[in-house]
């Protein structure tokens, strides 16, 4: 049951728990808010991944194609 003053608003990243995650860098950032295929290391993961930044947001959720990532949901800040 909610009470007042406690958050009824929950992580997105409590969303894809079940996912593996990678983190990127701001390049590779700037590529998955593009839409551009990404390279990394993944061999462990299904055949989606979580993305993370540096300072643990999501930032969207990739599908295997081919030798690479393709984006399928990108969630971009606010400062960008």
């Amino acid at each position: 049951m909610w009470h007042r003053g406690e958050s009824v608003l929950r992580s997105p990243r409590s969303f894809v728990g079940d996912l593996t995650t990678i983190e990127l860098d701001a390049l590779d950032l700037a590529r998955l808010g593009q839409g551009q295929q990404l390279r990394f290391d993944a061999s462990d993961a299904t055949d989606e991944v979580a993305v993370i930044d540096t300072a643990g947001r999501l930032r969207g959720i990739v599908h295997r194609e081919g030798s690479g990532w393709q984006p399928d949901i990108v969630f971009h800040q606010e400062s960008e």
